[in-house]
């Protein structure tokens, strides 16, 4: 599976969850340790641990080995290491202080909502 298959992928396990301002930034030419950031905000704490054990479930169907979560207890800011795929699960107050669109503005952003739409029309 190559690296915007993985974009559309997790994208779309949090498009099914309603998560809003999805955003997936191409990482691999400024940072080595993974290709993709994946991140969207939750409503609140429960919500993110929700959706995280969604993803957590999803990615695990669809052969993702998991690294490691961070931050689930809090539900502020939930990091999902899937290696070569990073999901950030943000409560919107979090987002906004991280703001790491800004911080990984040199990463390439993807557009996924036209995928993530014709996705949802096929279903």
């Amino acid at each position: 599976m190559d690296k915007n298959e993985k974009a559309e992928l997790f994208s779309g396990f949090l498009d099914d969850k309603n998560i809003a301002d999805i955003t997936v930034i191409d990482v691999s030419e400024v940072y080595t340790e993974c290709d993709l950031f994946i991140i969207g905000t939750a409503l609140n704490e429960r919500n993110a641990r929700a959706v995280c054990d969604y993803v957590e479930e999803k990615a695990e169907e669809n052969g993702f080995v998991k690294n490691g979560i961070e931050g689930y207890d809090e539900g502020k800011w939930i990091l999902m290491d899937y290696s070569d795929v990073i999901v950030h699960i943000f409560i919107r107050s979090e987002r906004t202080l991280f703001n790491l669109e800004k911080l990984w503005s040199s990463g390439r952003f993807l557009d996924m909502r036209s995928r993530i739409k014709e996705k949802n029309q096929e279903a």
